[in-house]
């Protein structure tokens, strides 16, 4: 496959294959690249090298994936505001986080952090605390009357 050849792993190696918009379970032995295939895919590898490279004098964005669906006409990425984290509905799961916006990922629900350190933060922070209130859920009713 097509995404075994690059030195990144396989979901960084799917992002930069899908960004030349390319297949990633192309088999390059069968499924030869044109000239233009070849320079869009080391285009993006190449785009991704940088974004790798400022990584290392400015911290990289966050975003954090919902389980929100995007509605018709509503931007996937929205600015994790105080007032924006506040709007989301009762009930919105945090699914996953990323350093970057994978391609694989276009479309979902993202909240964009300044900071990939703030998009932990908030990760982990609400996984705490949904650990915290799950048994105080799990009780049936007659366990919380006094």
């Amino acid at each position: 496959m097509l995404a075994q050849l690059l030195p990144y792993g396989p979901m960084l190696a799917e992002h930069c294959i899908l960004r030349a918009g390319l297949s990633p379970g192309a088999r390059p032995a069968t499924d030869l690249l044109s000239a233009e295939q070849l320079a869009a895919l080391m285009g993006e590898v190449r785009a991704f090298e940088r974004w790798l490279a400022s990584c290392q004098t400015t911290a990289p964005k966050g975003y954090i994936y919902t389980s929100l669906t995007p509605g018709e006409g509503d931007t996937a990425s929205v600015p994790a505001t105080p007032a924006a984290l506040e709007a989301l509905p009762p009930g919105t799961a945090y699914v996953d986080f990323d350093p970057l916006p994978l391609q694989q990922k276009a479309g979902r629900h993202v909240l964009e952090f300044e900071t990939f350190d703030a998009a932990l933060d908030e990760f982990f922070s609400k996984a705490r605390l949904h650990a915290r209130l799950q048994p105080l859920l799990g009780l049936p009713r007659c366990g919380l009357a006094a």
